[in-house]
């Protein structure tokens, strides 16, 4: 049974106004296929021109596989100290049980361990039958419009999770041709076009997902569990497909995620802080617990200052 950890946290409610506290889970997106970060193909057009995204390059994951990732994200204990079992509550317990109204909404048939995740938040809703995750944007609006205390929605969605073309709808399918058959019979080019639609298509998601935010007293966390090999040599002569490779030999195609963060302008008016956040500095899946909690205005001895993005300076 996993010990309740809200205890150690009090919230510091900084504004009359509720404040609506956003973390989007991705799959299998690699960090270096965003032109946000530097890709030479345009997968993120709308982010690169979104004003306040904040989009780090130098990143590391706490694992290669959803199983260990999610999990190890929502908790304290970070990648040094990550264990199964699991034996304390996530962030959004914490959420939960401090008068948030708390929300999971899922695109993913959820894996036990990370069902129970599900469960800590007071709605866990399962939207897997949809096909395409943009299905998500009309219950996570509906969310936002109804707020009327401060709110934590965490969404799980299939991001670039093979088959890729199946994540993307045919019309938003920029880059063609695309790969239609094994990847590994496939051109390199024919399998980036592939998964780079997936890209191209996170960013519309996300895109909306914070014009549904300017207005309110806002932020929005996104990251990938990990991210994913597209036939680069491994080892030195192996070309690697997908993921989950062990971890102290796997590749950075596997281990390079996104994280993107964003606030919104009356937030920012509570928090200069997040003004000064440094897009160079490395970070990593260790930063999303702390980061989370100290966002919303918790306090405690379980938030690590150094991973929390929007440290007030003392």
């Amino acid at each position: 049974m996993k010990k309740n950890i809200s205890s150690h946290f009090q919230h510091k409610k900084r504004s009359d106004t509720p404040m609506i506290s956003v973390l989007v889970i991705g799959e299998s997106a690699r960090a270096d296929r965003f032109s946000i970060n530097g890709y030479n193909k345009n997968t993120t057009p709308l982010l690169s021109n979104k004003q306040g995204v904040i989009s780090f390059k130098d990143t590391s994951s706490c694992d290669t596989s959803t199983l260990s990732s999610v999990p190890c994200l929502l908790l304290r204990a970070g990648y040094s100290e990550f264990k199964f079992p699991i034996d304390e509550s996530s962030f959004v317990q914490v959420f939960s049980d401090k008068d948030f109204d708390t929300h999971w909404l899922t695109l993913q048939r959820e894996a036990p361990v990370i069902h129970t995740f599900c469960e800590e938040a007071h709605e866990c809703v399962d939207l897997h039958s949809m096909k395409y995750d943009m299905g998500v944007l009309e219950k996570y609006k509906e969310i936002i419009a109804s707020a009327t205390k401060d709110t934590l929605i965490v969404i799980h969605t299939m991001g670039s999770h093979t088959d890729y073309n199946t994540r993307v709808p045919p019309k938003y399918q920029k880059f063609q041709p695309t790969c239609t058959g094994a990847y590994e019979t496939c051109t390199d080019t024919l399998l980036d076009n592939s998964y780079d639609n997936t890209i191209y298509y996170t960013d519309m998601l996300l895109s909306n997902m914070i014009t549904a935010l300017e207005d309110k007293n806002a932020f929005l966390f996104y990251t990938s569990d990990h991210g994913e090999s597209l036939g680069e040599t491994y080892l030195g002569f192996i070309r690697r497909f997908g993921h989950a490779s062990p971890y102290d030999v796997a590749p950075k195609a596997q281990t390079n995620m996104p994280f993107i963060v964003w606030f919104s302008d009356q937030y920012k008016k509570i928090n200069s802080r997040v003004n000064e956040i440094d897009k160079e500095q490395h970070v990593s899946h260790d930063f999303i617990f702390s980061s989370m909690l100290g966002c919303a205005g918790f306090e405690g001895e379980y938030i690590d200052d150094a991973w929390n993005l929007c440290q007030e300076k003392k």
